[in-house]
């Protein structure tokens, strides 16, 4: 129209007997400033409204079902617009840079939004995405810099490349769409390359059940994160280049961790795992350098746990296995457990001395690698498996003492346990613990004629006397003076006794 009557023309009246709007039919009419169209419309064309610079309001009557590409482009003027509840879809580029516009509705029956179709529009300060929209296209809400918050529905299946891109003061982002959240991503392609890298606060509803291969990869601004109870899985490199995250919480309801999960996530210091997890895919906290500590709530899952390589185990950094906000270091394995995992307590230099039931009949490749401060184990199997892989510390072949039963040293020999320890001793009443230091005041403890007596341990010290299935069989506070005596369940031989955060093992003299 403007190359038939001219860019002068500031009104165009149109009847009801036209019944659609074509490509381009009012572009460059730069000196409208306002159109309505008639009832009779059903379909408005491709840049049919593109560069009227100067339209303030139009409206768009409910008979028009579809809008076109670029319908809008460059109407700089705009203020607001309704979309009238018969259109289904917001095609490409539609209001792109639209960016007079301060506010958009749009109708539950829209199901799609194209690529850019709000691309540009720097004065929208908010915008609600409707339950019925599936699909959010490439840049829809590009350089929307007035946006300072989202919320993408349950309903959305599909969300494009760099769709919230560039728009600086969006720094907090409400995920509802499990399919969003769980999509596999590539490592060009994340919630970092959609609401750009200024996102400081994800917020995911319990309808998401997994995290998707690089969801939140390279969200280095990323300061926390809360994983919602509904997850069950963590995909790879799900939140790897996360720089800024400082603490990990695992919750009980997620089973599995990808691999390279959490690479790179240089700033955190602390991990809690659930007791749900199952298996830790390969160098899932690699380059974690800051981890000081790995905390559970429950030790027996710790031991069945699949870890891929040693880089799978977030102790390889933090070196502390925290229960009861307690650090572990004289580990007494429950009969309960029948197998230890590949990993399973690699580099954990807090460990001291361990002590394994006869119910454990399998110990994985490199379980206690690198606890560099062990000094003892002691093995309560009369019959144990053959030992034919590094799973001890290096250090511990000469300078660590393996205890077995009486009587059970050559069968430990000959199944290949000489080879990994010079010192193994056998368990026998001669070896009494008399005089052993247990607490922190360099208390004496004496196992004799199933009674334990504690001497030198400060007041109020907490006692407790655990058997080698690792069952407290009894606990008692330290008397302010003198000796504090424990009667033990008679036929007990060897036992572990605790005093204060220390620990001995007692041989009934």
């Amino acid at each position: 129209m403007k190359n038939i009557f001219g860019s002068q023309v500031t009104e165009y009246v149109l009847s009801d007997e036209v019944k659609s709007i074509g490509n381009y039919a009012f572009s460059g009419c730069s000196s409208l400033t306002s159109f309505t169209i008639p009832e009779s419309v059903t379909s408005i064309g491709n840049q049919a409204f593109s560069g009227c610079n100067g339209l303030t309001s139009i409206i768009i009557p409910e008979s028009v079902t579809s809008i076109g590409d670029e319908a809008f482009l460059g109407c700089h003027a705009l203020t607001s617009i309704t979309i009238p509840s018969s259109v289904t879809s917001i095609g490409t580029g539609t209001f792109d840079n639209c960016n007079g516009l301060t506010s958009i509705t749009i109708p539950e029956s829209v199901t799609s939004i194209g690529n850019s179709a709000f691309n540009r529009c720097s004065g929208l300060t908010s915008i609600t995405i409707p339950e019925s929209v599936t699909s959010i296209g490439n840049s829809a809400f590009n350089r929307c810099s007035g946006l300072t918050s989202i919320t993408i529905p349950e309903s959305v299946m599909s969300i494009g490349y760099q769709s919230f891109y560039l728009c600086p003061n969006l720094t907090k982002v409400e995920l509802n769409s499990n399919a969003v959240v769980s999509k596999a991503y590539s490592s060009s392609f994340s919630f970092n390359n959609i609401f750009g890298s200024q996102v400081t606060e994800y917020v995911l509803s319990d309808k998401v059940k997994s995290i998707g291969d690089y969801a939140f990869s390279g969200c280095g601004d990323l300061p926390s994160f809360s994983i919602p109870e509904s997850v069950t899985s963590i995909g790879s490199q799900a939140f790897s280049g996360c720089s800024g995250l400082t603490s990990i919480t695992i919750p009980n309801s997620v089973t599995s961790i990808g691999s390279s999960a959490f690479l790179g996530c240089s700033g955190v210091t602390s991990v809690i795992i659930g007791k749900g997890v199952t298996s830790i895919g390969s160098d899932a906290f690699k380059d974690c350098q800051c981890l000081t500590s790995v905390t559970i709530s429950d030790i027996e899952p710790w031991y069945n746990i699949s870890f891929d390589n040693n880089m799978s185990n977030p102790l390889y950094y933090a070196q502390h296995l925290i229960l009861d906000e307690s650090d572990i270091k004289e580990l007494v394995i429950p009969s309960t457990v029948t197998s230890i995992s590949d990993y399973c307590f690699y580099n954990c230099s807090g460990l001291t001395t361990v002590t394994i039931p006869e119910s454990v009949t399998s110990i994985g490749s490199d379980a206690f690698s690198g606890c560099s401060n062990m000094g003892t184990i002691t093995y309560m199997s009369a019959s144990p498996f053959i030992l034919d892989k590094a799973i001890f510390p290096t250090q511990f072949k000469s300078e660590g003492t393996l205890y077995v039963p009486a009587g059970a040293r050559q069968k430990y020999v000959e199944r290949g346990w000489s080879m990994y320890f010079l010192n193994i001793e056998e368990l026998g009443d001669e070896q009494t613990c008399v005089n052993s230091v247990a607490g922190e005041s360099g208390s004496q403890v004496l196992f004799n004629n199933g009674s334990i007596s504690v001497q030198g341990a400060d007041g109020d010290t907490l006692i407790q006397v655990y058997d080698l299935n690792g069952r407290l069989i009894g606990q008692t506070k330290a008397a302010a003076t003198g000796t504090t005596k424990l009667v033990v369940p008679s036929g007990e031989k060897i036992l572990i006794v605790k005093v204060g955060d220390k620990s001995v093992k007692v041989v009934n003299k």
